[in-house]
């Protein structure tokens, strides 16, 4: 394959060409419906430029808030050099309060589930996860997992007591892909995130669990010692065939019982 690029310009709304440079095969311009596509695309852009009061070529979408945080902090690392500081609130996600809150309230109280607690993160984790567990004085029950084999990684989710799932409360209708794959472990879910969003629905409907907002740390806590409870009677599993008719796709991170 030829490493020469062609610059092919704005898409045409002219019927496709094909061309063929080196070994590469390119069909330049486009269908109807791609250049309504890429005109709503334009209006998006000038619409967030307005608002942000940006230029529109400084606007860029991407395929959800956690790929685009990575993106922007890779780009951004190229940058920091030593004695930088970045500054973490509670603003950035969700996730990063409710569930900590309510284990650092069980730990406060010496709740014997604390013997018990094993909280285990796989896989890419952002550094505002970790501070806050840190924060919350849960370190000591932490231990993350770099990558996994797929199969490894199915393995470590069928074996956890609890998989917790975190969705940031705006985005009512983005399902993680990682929800498919908890329901496919088979194993009782604790879900913080819009109540009454897509993600939501599904844990409802799937009987994998109650969900919960971001601010119910005490209902939260309560469901949790009722999870220890059932732990501790050898009943924590899943009663529901439901979650069956739901497919697999990826993910993992998951709150255990020693």
């Amino acid at each position: 394959m030829s490493n020469e690029t062609e610059n092919i310009g704005e898409p045409s709304s002219e019927p496709f060409e094909k061309k063929q440079k080196g070994n590469l095969k390119i069909y330049v311009g486009m269908s109807a419906g791609v250049g309504k596509t890429y005109r709503m695309l334009q209006e998006a852009r000038h619409a967030m430029a307005d608002f942000l009061g940006c230029d529109a070529d400084e606007v860029a979408f991407g395929m959800n808030m956690t790929s685009l945080t990575f993106a922007m902090s890779r780009a951004i690392g190229r940058e920091l050099k030593a004695g930088d500081e970045i500054l973490l609130t509670a603003l950035d996600h969700d996730a990063n309060f409710s569930p900590w809150k309510a284990l650092e309230e069980l730990n406060n109280e010496n709740h014997p589930l604390i013997n018990k607690l094993k909280l285990k993160l796989t896989g890419r984790v952002a550094p505002s996860v970790i501070e806050s567990i840190k924060e919350h004085g849960l370190e000591t029950f932490l231990s993350v997992t770099p990558f996994q084999p797929h199969d490894q990684a199915i393995r470590q989710m069928k074996s956890a007591a609890v998989l917790l799932l975190c969705v940031y409360e705006d985005n009512k209708f983005i399902v993680t892909g990682k929800l498919f794959e908890y329901l496919a472990a088979h194993r009782p879910i604790l879900f913080t995130g819009s109540k009454d969003g897509d993600a939501a629905r599904i844990v409802l409907e799937t009987e994998a669990g109650p969900v919960f907002s971001r601010d119910e740390v005490q209902p939260i806590k309560q469901h949790i010692l009722f999870l220890y409870q059932q732990f501790e009677k050898g009943e924590l599993q899943l009663k529901s065939d439901q979650h069956q008719k739901c497919w697999p796709v990826a993910g993992r991170m998951d709150l255990s019982f020693r």
